[in-house]
């Protein structure tokens, strides 16, 4: 019995690297989980416009990203359009900040939504949490929704661009 026991749980244990590759995903239930709830459109709203965020994305089930670091910001207008800035970098390589787009924004039930020009990017929302001075997106379309997808550790007033987007 001790056998099969141990047996049961080994596969248990196997299964959960093989789904998710010992990656710790975290979905909006975890977040949930601790308390945190999504903000308000009010408040999304607030936080983002005429605002420069910075942030890292995260890797979902559905989007990898390992042996690399990611940048991006954005600046939200008033007026509802962005101006969206990615780099990444594989481990002791330089920053690759070739991805500029333009694009909108703008809240839909208490989410916050995306659509960029000449971009595979379109129409993707998320609903945000804050957990201590970290803004949380999780996303609530396509292959990502569900899951924490992005963390925003830095909002300034204004269009500002800093190392390693300004070059």
């Amino acid at each position: 019995m001790l056998r099969k026991t141990f047996f049961v749980a080994s596969l248990l244990v196997l299964s959960g690297c093989v789904t998710n590759g010992g990656a710790p995903y975290t979905t909006a239930g975890n977040l949930q989980e601790k308390g945190l709830t999504p903000m308000s459109g009010e408040e999304v709203a607030a936080f983002v416009t005429n605002k420069t965020l910075v942030g890292e994305y995260v890797s979902t089930p559905n989007a990898q990203i390992q042996g690399k670091t990611t940048r991006w910001m954005e600046f939200f207008n008033a007026d509802g359009r962005s101006d969206y800035q990615y780099c990444e970098s594989k481990q002791s390589e330089s920053w690759n900040c070739a991805k500029n787009v333009k694009g909108q924004w703008k809240i839909t039930d208490n989410q916050i939504c995306f659509k960029y020009k000449n971009s595979a990017i379109y129409g993707r929302c998320f609903h945000m949490y804050v957990e201590g001075d970290v803004h949380l997106l999780v996303a609530t379309t396509h292959k990502a929704s569900g899951y924490l997808r992005a963390r925003i550790y830095k909002s300034m007033e204004g269009f500002v661009k800093e190392a390693p987007f300004s070059g």
